[in-house]
């Protein structure tokens, strides 16, 4: 299992400061379109608030909903 760097270079979100929140729901579901595609992707509470933190700088096309690892990892 891959673990996910809590830094400012890998965090993909703004801060969310309730889980009650559409806002916090919004992270629930792109964590889960990174994970479906092989990104390792964590949500991570700070003393900012909780936000979307991913693995590794890979560009990804948020419109695509065919994308395989193999094809992200050959870029």
């Amino acid at each position: 299992m891959s673990q996910v760097a809590i830094t400012e270079t890998n965090r993909f979100s703004t801060f969310v400061k309730s889980k009650r929140s559409d806002d916090y729901r919004d992270l629930v579901a792109w964590q889960q379109w990174f994970v479906q595609r092989g990104i390792p992707a964590v949500i991570a509470s700070t003393s900012s608030g909780y936000a979307l933190y991913r693995q590794g700088l890979i560009e990804v096309d948020i419109h695509d909903t065919e994308t395989t690892v193999s094809a992200q990892r050959s870029h």
